[in-house]
């Protein structure tokens, strides 16, 4: 195993999972990410706590190889304060740049994101993070090159 794979597999077995259950969900977990940002390993960190409540609670679904039971992408957008849903919004949908900290967090770049959120956008990041994985088009998130292409195509003016 990885290193990675390692931390995953004695974190699920430090919540309870059967050793014969976390090896092989340690490894199916860190191929579903790419590692190449701190957010990518946070999400598999969360991912494998998930994992480990599931496996406590005798479920065994796994959805779409990133958690289990049904992802709300609503809900998860409730739990982002307004004024950065609508910036994340206007980002995805019309190519309009962010603010500094989702400009980091679209960017991958954790410690800047943590570094220039307020209380309110720290509390929010895990929520944020989400979002973004469940609704955001690839390409339009992961790196501050991917986050500079995105935003050059420009504003969209939408036709009613």
């Amino acid at each position: 195993m990885t290193v990675l794979e390692t931390k995953l597999f004695n974190y699920l077995r430090s919540a309870g999972v059967p050793d014969h259950v976390a090896e092989p969900k340690a490894i199916e977990i860190s191929r579903c990410y790419g590692f190449n940002d701190s957010v990518a390993i946070i999400r598999a960190m969360e991912t494998a706590y998930y994992h480990a409540a599931a496996e406590r609670a005798g479920l065994t679904a796994l959805i779409g190889g990133y958690g289990v039971g049904d992802i709300d992408p609503e809900g998860i957008a409730e739990q982002i304060p307004d004024n950065l849903r609508r910036s994340l919004i206007a980002y995805r949908d019309d190519h309009r740049p962010t603010g500094d900290f989702l400009r980091a967090v679209l960017s991958g770049d954790l410690f800047d994101a943590v570094g220039r959120g307020d209380v309110f956008s720290r509390r929010a990041f895990f929520a944020v993070c989400d979002w973004i994985l469940w609704t955001f088009p690839d390409g339009s998130y992961g790196s501050p090159a991917k986050y500079e292409e995105w935003t050059k195509k420009g504003p969209i003016d939408h036709v009613d």
